[in-house]
């Protein structure tokens, strides 16, 4: 489906996950007309409680990371406003007051809150750097798919502002040194073999960072559903075999 405009896309997502959204705030007050990134905070709003029951099993009991935007400027935290606990969402009511706030894009972490030093989910980071090709990039997407999928279960794929992440749901949770061990062992050294100079673990290296940021304690992951700044594009899970047609429409 191609939307011709954001609002048109949001509405469309919001649809169809509505069934179990909670009771809208009053969105004739001030706060919720003003914009954040060309949005008003109340269609944002809207479009998170429309996929709360898509949200709630990738947020509710973790830490979450959060993006917020003021006047163009982007500013990420871990912790809410004032407070020196992690950021938690177990409720679309909780997360319409980030929203309130300026918070738009959501990163939950990969350990559960009582066990951080263990990951439930195993995710790289795949960015592009610049310099390498469309065609570069969508074989080595596939060749981290095709490679976690073999050692850790059935991956997924998620759009970032440059490049996917690709993960994969564990069974149970693995420390996360012997999960980082593993990534480098059975996915991105071999990816490095057989893309030199295109593909590298360390940042600045090639022009397709292989990040293994999120196997690490608070590390996190991009959530499905959450929107991408500064335009608002939806991130979505999308099927490996998808890429090149998923660039070309961007859900426009």
């Amino acid at each position: 489906m191609v939307f011709k405009t954001d609002r048109q896309r949001r509405a469309a997502f919001a649809n169809m996950f509505s069934k179990g959204a909670s009771d809208k705030p009053d969105y004739s007050e001030d706060t919720w007309q003003k914009h954040v990134a060309g949005v008003p905070k109340y269609e944002i709003d809207e479009y998170y409680r429309g996929i709360w029951p898509k949200l709630e099993p990738q947020l509710r009991g973790r830490n979450v990371l959060v993006r917020y935007a003021y006047d163009g400027e982007q500013v990420v935290k871990r912790h809410p406003h004032g407070k020196e606990s992690f950021t938690t969402i177990d409720s679309a009511d909780v997360l319409s007051e980030i929203v309130r706030e300026h918070g738009v894009e959501l990163w939950p972490e990969t350990s559960k809150k009582g066990d951080l030093g263990r990951a439930d989910m195993v995710v790289i980071d795949i960015d592009d750097l610049g310099g390498a090709s469309k065609h570069e990039m969508n074989d080595v997407v596939r060749g981290v798919h095709k490679k976690l999928g073999a050692s850790f279960g059935k991956p997924y794929v998620i759009n970032t502002a440059n490049g996917y992440h690709v993960g994969v749901r564990l069974g149970g949770s693995i420390p996360y040194k012997t999960l980082r061990n593993r990534v480098d062992k059975e996915v991105i050294e071999p990816l490095e073999k057989e893309y030199p100079g295109v593909v590298s673990k360390k940042y600045d290296k090639a022009p397709i960072w292989l990040d293994k940021t999120p196997i690490k304690k608070h590390g996190s992951t991009k959530a499905e559903g959450s929107l991408n700044l500064p335009d608002l594009v939806i991130s979505q899970k999308i099927s490996i075999g998808n890429i090149d047609d998923f660039e070309r429409r961007r859900l426009r």
